[in-house]
Formats: structure tokens, sequence, C-alpha cells
């Protein structure tokens, strides 16, 4: 993580690739690659990772709004619902899901009626 605080994240996006091949399948491990490569607009490449991290630490409310922001990037809206809504469930209080979800909402509806 010090690799991405450092600026350098396309190395620290390496290094938790390399201790993932190493057999290494922590929570942290995969919670930050998969953040790391959402921010990079990897979103398809994020996923796994993030969805691995809501199975390693089903109560956690942060790994399921990091794998919805990359769900609804793809435009995998319904998913990006359940798992926003899913964090409001385990973290009633989180400012950051009551607010953005409604405008996913709005995103969906847009992309449905585009379609």
């Amino acid at each position: 993580l010090w690799l991405a605080r450092a600026g350098r994240p396309d190395e620290a996006i390496s290094a938790y690739v390399e201790a993932l091949a190493d057999g290494i399948d922590v929570l942290e491990l995969r919670y930050n690659l998969g953040g790391l490569l959402r921010r990079a607009g990897r979103h398809a490449e994020a996923v796994p990772h993030l969805a691995a991290a809501t199975e390693l630490a089903p109560g956690d409310p942060d790994a399921r709004i990091e794998l919805g922001l990359s769900l609804q990037a793809m435009g995998r809206f319904d998913e990006a619902i359940e798992s926003f809504e899913a964090a409001i469930a385990l973290a009633p209080d989180s400012a950051e899901s009551r607010e953005h979800l409604p405008r996913l909402i709005e995103d969906a509806k847009r992309g449905r009626a585009a379609n």
C-alpha cells in the first residue's frame, strides 16, 4: 500500500498480483488490489478481487461500496444496487452509501432508457 501512497499505483498493483500468485489470499490484499484497480479505471479486473473481499469479510460495508462502484462503472447497475443496499444493511449510518444509492438508481434508469 505504501507504493500506492507514494504515487506508484502500477507498482503497487504488480506487488499485490505477485503476492496473490504466491498464494497469499487475505482480505487486505484483495480489498487493496481491487481498490487500486478500480481507481485506475480497470473495473473488470477489480470486480473479482472486490467480490472476493466481500466473501472474506461478509460484514465489511467498505468492500461492498468499492464493488458497487466498479459494477456501476461497468454498467452492471442491478448488481451495483445490490452491493450498495448490502452496504447500507451492514452500516445504516453510512453517508457514502446513502448518498450514492439514489444517484446509482437514476443512472440505472437512464441506462435502461437508452437501450
